[in-house]
């Protein structure tokens, strides 16, 4: 088998001994999840797969663990062994204004060598590269280093902010997203994206290449036995001793509310609700007298368990959901998708977010629970108040779209986003299993 130069494009093999390869950069969060349901649904459709992950072995065990309740544990067979995404340490390459766009060339130039390398082992060649997420930053240069990349390539577009937020800087990173320049590369084969209103929008920027929508979906497991054993969400009741309990939780950044829900326990008006912080912090953006305000408050308020690290997994997650009244989700100019909502959706649990962009169009639409002014201390008071009332629930049940919402959002419509993403141009794909050389 042929193996291109750095700065050439890959030419494949016959497509009866091709693979996808599905990166993903980062391993926590949402990460693992949706690269291991990714990795599922690409062969569900018959597809080859080489997954490429920070962590190959966690990677291997997830998998184990998914496929032991999936229907068809055949699949397996067309799941290569993942391999390790490599990375380097940051450029300190002189002058500095360089270094990102150095970082950028660094970091596609060293996964087209290890892809190369795999192929020669294996023989056979990875006709596409699915990014499992795509970032603005990661990709701001991506146009000036593609050639020495090599391969075709695709991926969930995560935030299409250009579409909400026309013009505006991402938080804390200074640049305004470009999407209309990464996406011109000739290697572009296809994008997949979170937010409906955004479809068409990209569809006019990458031309004649499918835009296809994704669920923004949940490992919709959970640890229901509060009882057995030790937990966080026991921890949370335990610690709540019968008061109703609002949640933030997540990556917590000022973006996700972390000051809106702060002011509220320093409001001192809901002494008798039980507030719980979840997740690690991140701190830029907000300024030094701000972050000892902050800690201060957590510190004192003896209403208030902040846990600041991250939850262990989506399952440990949801099970915080499930025993919180009302889920916090009033983020800070955040115009992109998000799967709190879905979580929220799965688990029947209220949830407040902030008005002007998609959580709060999604909101409305499937009535999942009340959407205020970002900001607006007073507003959000008078909405926690409403939907902690003893009828609150009951009357939101009545209407809420959740099921609606659930099966939107649902990793089964996975299988079919990736028949339209990575079978392009008629594409199959597919080897079969005596093909492969393991």
């Amino acid at each position: 088998m042929s193996v291109c130069q750095s700065n050439t494009l890959h030419n494949p093999c016959p497509e009866s001994t091709t693979a996808v390869a599905f990166v993903e950069w980062s391993w926590n969060g949402h990460h693992p999840n949706y690269l291991i349901n990714f990795v599922l649904a690409a062969a569900r459709v018959g597809q080859r797969v080489l997954p490429v992950c920070p962590d190959p072995r966690d990677f291997s065990n997830k998998l184990t663990v998914a496929l032991s309740v999936d229907d068809n544990p055949e699949i397996r067979d067309l799941i290569e062994e993942p391999i390790k995404t490599p990375c380097a340490n940051r450029s300190k390459i002189r002058p500095a204004r360089f270094r990102d766009l150095h970082n950028t060339w660094r970091r596609f130039f060293r996964l087209g060598r290890v892809l190369r390398k795999w192929e020669k082992e294996e023989k056979c060649s990875v006709r596409l590269v699915f990014f499992a997420c795509i970032f603005d930053h990661d990709f701001y240069h991506f146009r000036r280093v593609d050639r020495f990349f090599g391969y075709k390539w695709s991926g969930l577009y995560m935030h299409a902010r250009f579409f909400r937020m026309p013009e505006s800087k991402i938080p804390d990173l200074d640049i305004v997203p470009n999407p209309k320049e990464f996406f011109a590369s000739p290697l572009l084969e296809s994008v997949g994206v979170l937010d409906e209103g955004a479809v068409e929008p990209l569809r006019h920027i990458v031309k004649d290449k499918p835009v296809v929508w994704m669920p923004d979906f949940t490992d919709e497991r959970l640890c229901t036995k509060l009882g057995n054993g030790p937990s966080l969400a026991k921890k949370i009741k335990s610690f709540a001793q019968g008061r109703k309990i609002v949640s933030l939780v997540g990556y917590l950044l000022k973006s996700k509310g972390l000051e809106d829900f702060t002011a509220v326990i320093e409001s001192g008006v809901m002494k008798d609700t039980f507030f719980f912080l979840g997740g690690e912090v991140r701190w830029l953006g907000i300024d030094d007298p701000s972050r000892s305000r902050i800690r201060k408050v957590w510190e004192e308020a003896e209403n208030v368990y902040p846990h600041l690290q991250p939850i262990s997994s989506d399952v440990e997650m949801n099970s915080v959901i499930s025993v919180s009244d009302v889920i916090f989700a009033v983020y800070w100019n955040f115009p992109s998708s998000s799967n709190i909502l879905t979580k929220a959706a799965v688990l029947r649990r209220p949830i407040i977010v902030a008005d002007g962009y998609l959580m709060g169009e999604r909101v409305r639409d499937y009535r999942l629970g009340e959407v205020v002014e970002q900001g607006n201390i007073k507003s959000i008071l008078e909405a926690l108040k409403k939907m902690l009332d003893s009828n609150y629930y009951n009357d939101l049940e009545k209407g809420a779209r959740w099921e609606d919402f659930r099966s939107r959002q649902s990793v089964k419509q996975l299988p079919g986003c990736f028949k339209k993403l990575i079978f392009t141009k008629g594409k199959t794909g597919i080897c079969s299993q005596n093909q492969k050389s393991k």
